[in-house]
């Protein structure tokens, strides 16, 4: 049951922090570095406390996924990268954590607590999978950029056009 319903979940928590939110912060920045850098320090500071462990090790590892999420999302401009990184994460800690522990220790709670051991081998593994994917856009030539239509003094572009979507939805990050 829990692979079945794992990638929903990842998805979802993928599209909220690092969709949404990402995009809502760091809309706020005229540089989209800047708004990359800020967006994710926040995306990943809320994505942690959201798994609700007080662990140090447990958020640092959780803001790892998150911090390597939001890279592989801006590198390839879309949220597909960052989902099947956090479901191949999740399904594979909850696989190894059912076989070695049990169901209950493969979920994060308030009482969760981690270690160096934990926390290392998560960022090298999700360390690699983003250098893989940031070589792999490179290699496939996959552009960052999207185009934003040009803000002039008049009504917007969605409000000229109402035939059209509203176009205020495009990514501010520069990608």
């Amino acid at each position: 049951m829990a692979v079945v319903v794992t990638p929903f979940q990842a998805a979802g928590e993928e599209v909220l922090f690092r969709g949404w939110l990402v995009q809502n912060v760091g809309g706020f920045f005229a540089r989209p570095i800047a708004g990359l850098v800020v967006s994710t320090v926040v995306s990943a500071g809320l994505f942690s406390a959201a798994h609700g462990s007080p662990d140090p090790w447990i958020l640092l590892s959780i803001a790892t996924l998150a911090v390597t999420a939001c890279l592989a999302n801006w590198r390839t401009g879309g949220l597909e990268a960052g989902i099947a990184m956090h479901v191949v994460n999740n399904v594979g800690v909850g696989v190894v954590t059912i076989t070695y522990g049990g169901y209950t220790d493969s979920f994060v709670d308030g009482s969760t607590t981690g270690s160096p051991g934990d926390f290392f081998p998560g960022l090298v593994v999700h360390a690699l999978a983003v250098a893989l994917i940031l070589w792999q856009g490179r290699r496939a030539c996959v552009r960052r950029t999207t185009p934003v239509p040009a803000r002039a003094a008049g009504p917007s572009v969605a409000e000229s056009t109402p035939d059209l979507p509203d176009a205020t939805w495009v990514a501010p990050l520069g990608r």
